[in-house]
């Protein structure tokens, strides 16, 4: 009276199962777990193997479905504050603040060749520099230097921020469709959940489809205040160089 097993292609966690330490593949134990006269199916690391370390089927669809419900509430969060934030016009807001910071560190630019200009007519051979007038020419080639650099980063990061903070983000699309109500089956798997880690404690996460759009519309949401956002450490230094004018 051994139950029955399930069948390969009935295991909705078939060929997703890696070890979260390791990294290895886990493959569905030649030992089962007995439940209602039903045999399940269990997942162990080999570098860990002992009866108390492995995870059944149904134990990682738990932990699966309460992480896709998670992503889907995480993907809805996130095409609600898309459209708040262009409907308010804060799109707009922050395109013309990086815009204004581009045109501040081109005016740089041309103010410091205006100055060199300047420089050279000072010479009744404007060919070289007296070396009194060396040092003034070397700061202001290495401020421009520094102000091309400035407004290329940020022209860098708007056009990655018009890139990826859109409604037709994949993974937006994707898991924001997600239906509340869902049962982990072998559809469901295959279309959200491209690899499960299960690591030695029992805990088990899982790596979301289209994890890289995520990632950059997530980074788009979050700025200009993200943590590698070259806005704020420009914007920064443009106060810097504005007050120091001003002084």
């Amino acid at each position: 009276m051994g139950g029955f097993k399930m069948k390969i292609s009935e295991n909705p966690v078939n060929k997703r199962v890696y070890c979260g330490d390791c990294g290895c593949f886990l493959r569905s134990s030649d030992n089962y777990y007995r439940e209602n006269g039903r045999q399940l199916l269990a997942y162990c690391c080999q570098t860990r193997k002992s009866r108390e370390n492995y995870v059944t089927t149904p134990e990682i669809c738990v932990a699966v479905k309460a992480q896709l419900l998670a992503e889907r509430q995480a993907a809805i969060d996130a095409k609600c504050r898309i459209e708040a934030f262009i409907s308010s016009g804060e799109y707009k807001q922050m395109e013309e603040r990086y815009l204004d910071c581009i045109h501040f560190w081109m005016n740089v630019i041309h103010e410091n060749c205006t100055k060199i200009n300047s420089l050279y007519k000072r010479q009744e051979k404007p060919v070289h520099l007296p070396k009194d007038l060396q040092p003034k020419y070397d700061a202001l080639c290495a401020s421009s230097q520094k102000a091309a650099e400035n407004a290329a980063a940020l022209e860098a990061e708007l056009y990655r921020f018009h890139k990826g903070f859109s409604l037709e983000n994949k993974w937006l699309r994707l898991y924001s469709s997600l239906p509340e109500e869902l049962d982990i089956t072998p559809e469901i798997t295959r279309t959200y959940v491209p690899r499960i880690f299960l690591f030695h404690n029992k805990h088990v996460t899982i790596k979301p489809n289209a994890e890289d759009a995520k990632k950059e519309l997530l980074w788009c949401l979050s700025l200009p205040d993200a943590q590698d956002s070259a806005y704020v450490t420009i914007h920064r230094e443009q106060h810097r160089k504005e007050d120091s004018k001003n002084a």
